[in-house]
């Protein structure tokens, strides 16, 4: 079964339907700790039919434990969390190439070949933390186009001379920023008609002097880098998938990975669209750690599916990922 799991999520063909099913018997029955999840909860013997059926596992268990499927050592890498506060997340990865590979299938998805871009990363605290799973996609990225890119760190002007000269030769550009450097970044800078400029935020605003929503956030950027779309990344350490949005707040759902929104103190309580609640994932890419998440962010999706995080839950800890209203 978990190899016929592996083909299909490198099959190009495969769907998430197609897969989630096996990936549950999977796990339930591979993955101590969410054998002993669903045992607790008295739902070892369940065979859901739905999304809304699926326990979700709190996250917190990447903290305190190593979260595996199946019986395997010496993993290729080990993803850490920022650990801001409390015990770091750590996230072992039997496979960084189905990481990889996983990482541009859903990019592509949403912008189009990586081979299409130069790629720029202003990821300070990210780049502090060698273990980040965003530095890692960053760096595949940057090593795999055709086009290259570069981390520009806190040197600005370096930043400003790259995005202009890319203008000039009408490169295409993704420019992956943490959401407080980019904000510090366009206080001195604005760049016009930047029509070859993709900006994707990636959250985290622990570092910066004031709250900021959103839409303030988008609206900044859209005046410094005028012409140019603005985008988020959501991820995480516990997380090999991840979703973006595409010139709005809203985030796309892809064929590796869904959301279930599910009232905060009732975690069996699935909520209707539009209702905020705790958000919920299922990451079939996560097939050889976890892949049923009960986070600590709190989420509405809308009408069209499409999921808005708003924040984090009360008395959660807080973490580095995308974290904005």
């Amino acid at each position: 079964m978990y190899q016929d799991i592996i083909n299909s999520l490198n099959s190009k063909d495969s769907h998430f339907d197609s897969i989630l099913n096996n990936v549950f018997y999977f796990q339930k029955t591979y993955n101590p700790i969410y054998k002993e999840f669903l045992e607790l909860i008295g739902k070892s013997a369940l065979i859901p039919q739905s999304l809304s059926e699926i326990p979700f596992c709190p996250i917190s268990v990447f903290k305190h434990h190593c979260v595996q499927s199946g019986q395997w050592s010496n993993p290729e890498r080990i993803f850490k969390s920022s650990g801001t506060m409390g015990a770091r997340s750590r996230h072992y990865v039997r496979n960084m190439e189905l990481y990889q590979t996983n990482a541009q299938r859903i990019f592509e998805m949403n912008f189009g070949p990586i081979d299409n871009y130069y790629f720029i990363g202003l990821l300070p605290n990210y780049l502090e933390n060698q273990d980040s799973s965003l530095i890692a996609m960053v760096d595949y990225f940057m090593s795999s186009s055709a086009l290259g890119g570069k981390y520009c760190l806190n040197n600005y002007d370096e930043l400003f001379e790259i995005i202009e000269r890319n203008k000039l030769k009408q490169i295409k550009t993704i420019l992956f920023g943490v959401s407080f450097a980019l904000l510090d970044y366009v206080d001195d800078n604005t760049h016009f008609n930047c029509d070859h400029l993709t900006v994707i935020e990636t959250g985290g605003m622990k570092k910066f002097a004031r709250e900021i929503t959103k839409s303030e956030l988008y609206e900044t950027l859209r005046k410094s880098f005028s012409g140019s779309m603005i985008c988020s990344e959501y991820g995480m350490t516990e997380l090999l998938s991840q979703l973006y949005s595409i010139d709005t707040p809203f985030l796309k759902m892809n064929d590796r990975l869904r959301i279930v929104i599910t009232d905060p103190i009732d975690p069996m309580s699935v909520l209707s669209a539009n209702q905020k609640g705790r958000i919920n994932i299922i990451d079939l890419a996560n097939i050889d750690s976890l892949s049923f998440i009960a986070t600590d962010d709190l989420g509405v999706i809308n009408d069209l599916g499409e999921l808005n995080v708003l924040g984090r839950i009360d008395n959660s800890d807080l973490r580095g990922c995308n974290y904005l209203i």
